[in-house]
């Protein structure tokens, strides 16, 4: 919190902040009796940033399509018939004969014309596919029906050739990745498409194209062909005037990844932020490394990153610092991954520490010892929607010298760093007619006592609030949504390959443990703009936000916002 957290939880000021302070807290006066916060800054913001921005790229890239092969015999018309006293099975070892039965069993001891014979292989080739089997089939060999026993020979089909095309020399471990396939007899659409979904997901890896086709004639052999497209290296930057008065609102970000330097499939990340127009006011940087285990969607990680926040308004005259440093390590895996579902969870453990000072000495310092927990889930349903929902529980622990309940040194009196906190974020993304869309995002925080400073939810800037500056009011507990209409629309003139126009109405409330949330704050913007895409993967947005409801201290008559960012991703 800027101006209220030294009044409310350092008490202890020369006289001459404190008058400073009372000045403030004039104009804010409707806001500290709203029990909560009008910060300036989130100390960790710059980290959120970042994982949205990973979270977006991952997203655009997670489509691939999935290699189709027919199995089906075609119809046979009626033809002769002939007397059947039997009907034996050869090759099924993925299904039981009695399994298959039911489906013949009313032809024995009766007549069956050709037709009717060509229709129960196709059932029985139905049963397999129904059960995963996208390979196998049943067919009719030549034979002589005579004796009226009716031979039915069942070709489980397998995938046993595996062509790449586009690893550089293996780096990146595609052959190991999609080696379930091989080793599965007979094959199952489900191993396919859960491999092929994982290799796509791999840092510096996409999949562009897939095929299918039988080695021979009914051999029951496929040559799997995958076409892949790959990079080692990755870089983008960007620049947007979402921040704050006090830290930006010129932020520019930066990021490097390394794809398969190390081992195959792993990513070293490194990112930095500043302010454009006056580095002295944010200095972030973050390196993370992550790594797979095994062939089957596990990964084990972990990041760290320091900041140094000096906000540009009346603080800097006092030397005001907020330093942030912060270590975590995490797991995760993929129980479900199919091209109309994905779940991802993430356990984690993180130890923060985040201080504040001045000219006059410490302000205060959170030592945070948190485990958490994370889903992640996508589902893509029948009316034509994206759904993305992100669960996450966290809770702080009394270990490794985790500050203590009733430390005078904490950022809020009465904050608990061992709390308990869950986090609620939703996204859909729904076609519309022609060209329109709508995405449509929700978010929440509820937690189970005071937080401190860091732990709090915040408003305004890219996170619900696009009318205001960044972390524009905070609170323990929040809600928050926003609807944005969209019309796409490609180009071919010069470098513009395409745009996208957008409206937007957004709102959101935070509020303290202890309180209702109509006890809280709140804010709401609307606005519109457009986004544009261009040539060697540049993109620019130009928007305005017009703030509704809260009258922010730098922003008192809610004046127009104009909103810009532009960023450039490259990859080599």
């Amino acid at each position: 919190m800027a101006p209220f957290c030294f009044a409310a939880y350092r008490p202890i000021q020369s006289a001459l902040v404190a008058s400073l302070v009372a000045i403030t807290l004039i104009g804010g006066l409707n806001a500290a009796l709203a029990q909560a916060g009008s910060p300036g800054f989130d100390p960790l913001q710059p980290e959120k940033r970042f994982e949205a921005m990973k979270q977006g790229a991952e997203r655009a890239g997670e489509d691939t399509s999935l290699p189709a092969v027919s199995t089906r015999v075609g119809a046979v018309g009626g033809g002769r018939s002939f007397k059947v006293r039997g009907i034996s099975l050869v090759g099924n070892k993925a299904i039981s004969t009695a399994a298959i039965e039911p489906l013949y069993r009313k032809f024995v001891g009766d007549r069956i014309t050709e037709g009717e014979l060509s229709e129960l292989t196709e059932k029985i080739s139905e049963l397999y596919r129904a059960n995963g089997y996208h390979l196998s089939r049943a067919i009719v060999p030549a034979q002589d029906v005579a004796s009226g026993v009716i031979l039915i020979k069942i070709v489980e089909g397998s995938i046993t050739e595996l062509v790449i095309d586009g690893e550089s020399q293996g780096r990146f471990g595609v052959r190991a990745l999609l080696s379930p396939i091989l080793a599965e007899t007979p094959s199952r659409q489900q191993t396919l498409e859960r491999q092929l979904l994982l290799l796509n997901s791999l840092p510096g890896i996409r999949v562009s194209d897939t095929s299918l086709k039988e080695i021979g004639n009914t051999t029951g052999e496929f040559r799997l062909s995958v076409f892949v497209k790959s990079w080692q290296t990755y870089a983008s930057l960007g620049i947007d005037n979402l921040g704050s008065s006090s830290v930006g609102p010129w932020q520019s970000y930066a990021t490097g990844a390394f794809n398969s330097y190390i081992v195959a499939g792993d990513a070293l990340t490194i990112n930095g932020s500043t302010i454009a127009n006056d580095p002295s006011q944010l200095g972030f940087g973050r390196i993370g490394y992550e790594a797979p285990v095994g062939v089957n969607g596990v990964r084990l990680g972990g990041s760290a990153f320091y900041s140094e926040v000096r906000p540009g308004d009346w603080r800097r005259d006092y030397g005001n610092l907020t330093r942030t440093q912060s270590a975590e390590l995490h797991a995760s895996a993929v129980p479900i991954q199919t091209q109309r579902q994905t779940l991802t969870v993430t356990l984690g453990s993180q130890f923060t520490d985040v201080s504040e000072g001045d000219a006059f000495g410490p302000l205060y310092r959170d030592l945070l010892r948190t485990l958490y927990f994370t889903g992640d889930y996508r589902l893509k349903d029948e009316y034509g929607g994206a759904n993305y929902l992100t669960l996450t529980l966290r809770k702080g622990l009394d270990v490794f010298g985790a500050s203590k309940a009733g430390d005078g040194m904490l950022s809020r009196y009465g904050g608990s760093a061992q709390a308990a906190a869950v986090n609620l974020q939703y996204a859909r993304y729904q076609s519309l007619a022609n060209d329109w869309s709508v995405k449509i995002a929700g978010a929440g925080q509820f937690a189970s006592t005071q937080l401190l400073t860091s732990q709090q939810f915040y408003l305004g800037g890219s996170s619900f609030g696009r009318g205001y500056g960044n972390a524009e009011i905070s609170g323990d507990n929040a809600m928050a949504g926003s609807f944005e209409l969209r019309f796409d629309g490609t180009l071919n003139v010069g470098a513009l390959r395409g745009y996208q126009i957008y409206g937007f109405a957004e709102t959101g409330v935070v509020w303290n443990v202890g309180y209702q949330y109509t006890d809280g704050l709140s804010l709401a913007s609307a606005g519109g703009g457009i986004r544009l895409f261009l040539a060697e993967n540049l993109q620019a947005d130009f928007g305005v936000g017009v703030p509704l409801s809260y009258r922010p201290f730098d922003n008192v008559n809610r004046n127009p916002r104009f909103l810009f960012s532009i960023s450039n991703a490259f990859r080599m």
